[in-house]
């Protein structure tokens, strides 16, 4: 039987001690692959437990860790985390509120095909995560499975 891959990506921007009025961010990205091998309970390799409720509700049973970082950026500052030999994740804070909502712009590149061509946007979007929930965005087609965005902020 043909198992189906993913690579899910997680972030996590939490404001900075105090309510963050410095503007900075904390940043944390991990990028998980995602794939469905007839397991009856859900896999997660170690360090990926935060996870399993922003991707509870998915077809995969195996989550493994690809990749994982941590970057603090200033308001108004892209941070850039390469994903996998194709994909790569823009950040930027754009703002934060009053309420400890981060506003966010969020991009995702595919590296080109042929040297010399641009990377293509897969999205751009501005989003405001609300601190402890947890948004899925995507539905990016991979070889064999698909690219999920799972973004959470906090205080």
């Amino acid at each position: 039987m043909v198992s189906a891959t993913g690579i899910a990506i997680v972030l996590l921007a939490a404001s900075g001690a105090g309510g963050g009025a410095d503007g900075k961010v904390f940043l944390s990205v991990w990028a998980v692959q995602a794939t469905n091998e007839q397991r009856e309970t859900k896999h997660f390799d170690p360090g990926l437990e935060t996870i399993r409720d922003a991707v509870a509700d998915l077809p995969f049973d195996t989550y493994r860790r690809v990749r994982a970082d941590r970057k603090e950026a200033a308001c108004g500052a892209e941070i850039r985390f390469p994903l996998d030999a194709r994909y790569t994740l823009f950040v930027k804070p754009v703002s934060k509120e009053e309420d400890g909502r981060i506003r966010l712009d969020i991009r995702v590149e595919i590296a080109p095909k042929k040297e010399g061509d641009k990377p293509v946007n897969a999205l751009s979007t501005r989003m405001i995560a609300a601190p402890g929930k947890k948004t899925r965005l995507g539905g990016f087609k991979l070889d064999k499975g698909e690219l999920l965005i799972v973004l959470a902020a906090g205080n």
